[in-house]
């Protein structure tokens, strides 16, 4: 009689769209209860990366659901890097339920020469950190993994300029905001506005550099002037 009781109740719950485990009167579509100390375990993999779509399967078959939540034991690094801990899957890869602020991803560089092009690409060669994985230098460029990125840039002239510079990716120009300054022995209005771009990167990697778009002096015959110890570029992963 004891084993009909809780069969009917089960059926009741069940029919009525809830799930109680522990408990006899859910609150909700599924809740958990417990006395004795224990917790919910989420099934645990050793991911391969990101973009692992075959450790973790769909039982009804097809692809994986959006939402698909799991804990991650591996540590990957490069282009699909992920750390332990819970992950969803969001349709193309898993992402991390919360941002870990102590593991964010960044990167600052410094300007080195005293004049900057105003033709061609020009970028910021010298490394003070970075713990981008899968980032590097190389050529005039800075390479990034897959991600979505804030990127934010500044220029100080030395002597009576005004530039305006943009960030190209993979050779294009991407929307800015700011990316402009003027020297107070130019100008009376001096302003410095750092360049702020937000992009993603979709392919394995991407290729970043910089570019002036335009620059102002009496004498354009020369180079603008820099402080390269106040021009730098710090590139932040956010996802």
């Amino acid at each position: 009689m004891k084993h009909i009781a809780y069969l009917l109740l089960l059926t009741t719950n069940l029919l009525l769209g809830q799930v109680g485990i522990g408990t006899t009167t859910p609150r909700g579509g599924l809740e958990v209860s417990s006395n004795s100390g224990g917790g919910i375990l989420i099934p645990q993999y050793a991911l391969t990366g990101s973009n692992d779509n075959t450790t973790v399967s769909n039982p009804q078959g097809g692809a994986l659901v959006d939402g698909t939540l799991v804990y991650n034991t591996a540590t990957i690094t490069g282009v699909n890097s992920i750390s332990p801990g819970f992950l969803y899957w969001n349709g193309s890869s898993w992402s991390s339920i919360a941002k870990d602020i102590t593991n964010t991803q960044i990167m600052l560089r410094k300007f080195t020469s005293s004049t900057i092009v105003t033709s061609g690409d020009f970028n910021f060669p010298e490394e003070t950190f970075s713990n981008i994985d899968g980032a590097s230098y190389s050529s005039n460029t800075i390479t990034l993994p897959t991600g979505v990125y804030i990127v934010e840039s500044n220029i100080m002239t030395a002597d009576r300029y005004v530039i305006y510079w943009d960030l190209r990716l993979d050779g294009v120009d991407i929307d800015d905001v700011g990316g402009s300054t003027s020297n107070y022995n130019y100008s009376p209005n001096s302003s410095y506005a750092p360049l702020i771009s937000v992009f993603e990167i979709t392919a394995a990697t991407g290729d970043i550099t910089f570019e002036v778009t335009f620059y102002e002096r009496a004498d354009t015959s020369v180079n603008p002037s820099v402080i390269a110890s106040r021009s730098f570029v710090k590139i932040e992963k956010i996802q």
